[in-house]
């Protein structure tokens, strides 16, 4: 609820919360979420999806993490029990079954790591088609800052302009520069 400009009250199915006048809302949900609450604020509409696979093997972890090229994987996380993988801007695998997906990327890591042949273990296999921005200056143009047309009500998430792609990096910058907004309205 807006009342003289400010966020007055705050609506959910757990009932409604009143703000005071020193209250303020930092607005940290998906683009397409945030563009609908807020009408009128242009914000990114073009996505790219990521992939994740995590698979249980133990593997001695000689280092954390390994990035990987020329094939599909693009990151290999080894931790204690499994190995965990990322495939950014996955367009043309997001569609394919997780089993397929699984078999496929299994030798990539096996190669990696130096387990041979080693069986598909256990594993599952984790879409999000949404995940991050698209990388395109379309899509830059359409970041809003921190700041909204609402005194008390700053946004924030790694869709923002935060002067960085659309990574956790981006993220805990848009916090960041939210907290700031908030703590010194004048800037």
């Amino acid at each position: 609820e807006i009342a003289d400009g400010r966020v007055a009250a705050l609506r959910g199915t757990g009932g409604t919360v009143t703000l005071g006048p020193g209250d303020a809302v930092v607005m940290a949900l998906p683009a397409w979420a945030a563009g609908d609450l807020l009408p009128g604020l242009a914000v990114p509409d073009a996505f790219a999806p990521i992939l994740n696979l995590h698979y249980r093997q133990d593997v001695p972890p000689a280092v954390p993490f390994i990035g990987l090229i020329g094939g599909a994987a693009e990151w290999v996380f080894v931790k204690p029990g499994h190995v965990s993988v990322t495939v950014s801007a996955a367009r043309a695998l997001i569609e394919a079954p997780a089993d397929a997906l699984a078999a496929r990327i299994w030798p990539e890591v096996c190669a990696a790591l130096g387990l041979g042949a080693a069986p598909l273990p256990a594993f599952r296999v984790v879409k999000e088609k949404r995940a991050t921005i698209e990388a395109s200056a379309a899509q830059e143009a359409r970041r809003p800052g921190p700041r909204t047309a609402i005194a008390n009500l700053v946004l924030a998430g790694d869709w923002t302009a935060t002067g960085l792609p659309g990574t956790i990096e981006g993220a805990i910058r848009s916090g960041q520069r939210a907290a700031a907004l908030l703590q010194h309205p004048d800037r």
